[in-house]
């Protein structure tokens, strides 16, 4: 009897205590809620009944352990209230048996104290998220949410998303306000919500899901959100849970799997034309030195609504360069460039005003110290990678916007390829801007016409860059040449193809009818004179064309000569750098590249080998060669 009072006392007075405590998650809960016991139970006197006193007074006092209560807290939150999240037939869902009162929704929303107890059986005979709430006494002993898929049948990933009915309803399916932009609809609020996603990485063949994590939801993205798909971005933060997950959601570089946040979006203003061509475009980049976003296309469910298909992608923020290079988030500087505005995303971006002063200020024409200096202020080899591949793209919407740029302590800046959805074959184009437009030649004039960049002579423009840098030889030479491998090697049409083909394989043509049937898109042509497509037929038609009209844009340009086929060798293992810089390795290069323009190639042998000659019998492994049609250029290690 004595043991039952003590017990009870020490329940009543710890859940009386704690009956007003905040709401803990599930994986936070054995933790932190716990941690409170503790403390409480340290400080906590409880009577006991002294040894000889027959009428059992309260005459002494002593700690008693609290074995059993951290028992009770951790059975609650161990055991599952309702079954895993699934793939089913209709079927009914029975309430729990649990020494608490379980409360539940069946809308996507929070259970709160106007939710009734979980106390029928009901029939889930729709796709449904539930989401369960234990209260023990007043303390929230377990949360739970499952998302049952009832008959559905798909064929790729799957995101499921719980959120207050209200943000859905007044925020993504608010109308467009007229005149547009219209900024006093709802969709432009900077509001975040509290959602709940689950991931399905094999949809409806998951045999459970990969993940699930509390975290905040908000749209995003600029005039796309007058789209009936809004793009969404999803951040993991501590207010919610972990802030962060661990799991490897891309196939392209598994390991670097710790995400902070991500996005669903919904394909900027492909939205009206495509599902695939911004994702396709920056993935061609995977090699290079030039950062992007990695991405797969998913279908997502609104509180077991379905939504449509969505590009799942990593969001580009300072976590992006934490997750991708280990670097910690508060020593990156992120910024975003606009025309001559420089807009700070985290950091500082004194170092990139450092640097376009520095440029403006520089003869780079006869003075080669001032580049070998802006070289330890930029990633050159970035630069022309991703200068190269913009040019390939054209995209009209480029450079006056869309431009990012990162660094981290002493390191030089490192651009990154972002939201290309103008260019490759969309249509129409903006003012200034035709499907003959060179794009060298629109860099040089600062972009887009009518905007304070145009003319080129602005020099706070991110183009200031390109107008300076070009009048060095050895920049231009290696520019040149730097365009012309990665247009052998990265980015072609025959590159875009196997993308595009690979793509469009991982999206379910039943989901693309869903989707279609969804939203009513207004038709929209492309390059080709066709409306939306599913196949990307026109994006690879116009990029086949593309790698010839591109060189082209060079040769007019810098007075350059016809594209020649040439070959490159290298026996023995060797390294293979093209003007001083690394390139991707292989036993052999075939290029094309523009005729009688200098290339300078070296060879760097692995440990214990040495060079022995090129195939002309020089014996230095440095050469500057002048390419002519089938040249065939042999190197030897031994």
């Amino acid at each position: 009897m004595k043991k039952l009072y003590t017990f009870c006392w020490i329940l009543f007075s710890l859940l009386s205590a704690c009956s007003n405590s905040e709401l803990y998650t599930t994986e936070d809960f054995s933790t932190e809620v716990n941690t409170s016991i503790q403390d409480f139970l340290d400080n906590i006197i409880v009577p006991t009944e002294k040894e000889n006193s027959p009428s059992g007074a309260a005459t002494d006092s002593a700690r008693v352990p609290n074995d059993s209560i951290n028992a009770i807290i951790a059975q609650a939150a161990s055991r599952a209230l309702i079954p895993a999240a699934g793939f089913k037939k209709a079927f009914t869902l029975s309430p729990p048996s649990t020494q608490g009162i379980v409360q539940c929704t069946f809308d996507g929303s929070e259970p709160d104290s106007t939710t009734k107890a979980f106390l029928e059986d009901r029939l889930i005979d729709t796709t449904t998220v539930v989401r369960c709430y234990e209260f023990i006494g007043g303390i929230l002993a377990k949360k739970q949410t499952e998302t049952y898929f009832v008959n559905e049948k798909i064929n790729m990933p799957v995101v499921s998303i719980s959120v207050d009915p209200y943000y859905v309803k007044e925020y993504l399916d608010a109308e467009p306000c007229k005149p547009y932009p219209c900024y006093s609809a709802k969709f432009w609020e900077d509001v975040e919500y509290p959602t709940h996603v689950e991931y399905f990485p094999k949809g409806s063949s998951s045999k459970k899901k990969a993940f699930e994590v509390d975290a905040g939801l908000s749209i995003t993205g600029n005039f796309s959100r007058d789209f009936p798909k809004k793009s969404v971005s999803v951040r993991m933060r501590k207010q919610y849970q972990s802030g962060k997950i661990h799991y490897p959601i891309f196939e392209v570089r598994p390991e670097k799997n710790t995400f902070k946040s991500f996005t669903l979006r919904n394909n900027g203003n492909r939205f009206a034309s495509d599902y695939i061509e911004d994702a396709m475009a920056t993935s061609l980049l995977e090699g290079t030195t030039v950062d992007y976003q990695r991405s797969k296309h998913v279908v997502v469910f609104y509180n077991g609504e379905f939504r449509g298909i969505y590009d799942l992608r990593e969001k580009l923020n300072e976590h992006f360069i934490e997750t991708n290079y280990g670097i910690d988030n508060n020593s990156v500087d992120l910024i975003k460039l606009l025309h001559e505005e420089i807009e700070t995303k985290n950091g500082s971006a004194d170092g990139y005003r450092s640097t376009l002063e520095f440029i403006d200020k520089s003869n780079f024409k006869d003075d080669n110290t001032a580049y070998d200096l802006v070289s330890q202020m930029i990633n050159i080899t970035n630069y022309m990678e991703y200068m190269a591949a913009q040019i390939f793209y054209a995209n009209d919407d480029w450079p006056q916007a869309n431009v990012r740029a990162w660094k981290s302590g002493n390191s030089p800046w490192k651009f990154i390829a972002f939201d290309i959805d103008q260019g490759l074959d969309w249509m129409p184009r903006l003012d200034g801007f035709t499907e003959n437009t060179n794009m060298i030649k629109w860099i040089l004039g600062g972009g887009r016409t009518n905007k304070p960049c145009a003319g080129g002579k602005n020099s706070k423009c991110f183009t200031n860059i390109f107008i300076k840098l070009i009048q060095n030889p050895s920049f231009k030479q290696s520019f040149i040449n730097r365009a012309s491998y990665l247009y052998s090697t990265f980015i072609n049409g025959e590159r875009v193809a196997q993308q595009i083909d690979h793509i469009t394989k991982s999206i379910d043509p039943e989901q693309i009818k869903r989707d279609q049937q969804l939203y009513k898109r207004s038709k929209h042509k492309n390059a080709c004179g066709t409306y939306f497509e599913t196949d990307g037929s026109c994006l690879k038609k116009w990029s086949y064309n593309r790698d010839k009209t591109v060189r082209n844009d060079f040769k007019e340009a810098f007075g350059l000569n016809d594209d020649v086929p040439i070959t490159i060798k290298v026996k023995g293992n060797g390294t293979l750098r093209l003007d001083g810089f690394d390139i991707k390795q292989s036993p052999e290069y075939n290029w094309n590249v523009f005729e009688h323009h200098p290339m300078k190639l070296s060879v760097e042998c692995p440990n214990g080998s040495t060079f022995i000659t090129w195939e002309d019998g020089s014996t230095d492994p440095n050469r500057v060669i002048d390419p002519t049609r089938n040249s065939i250029y042999t190197a030897e290690c031994q």
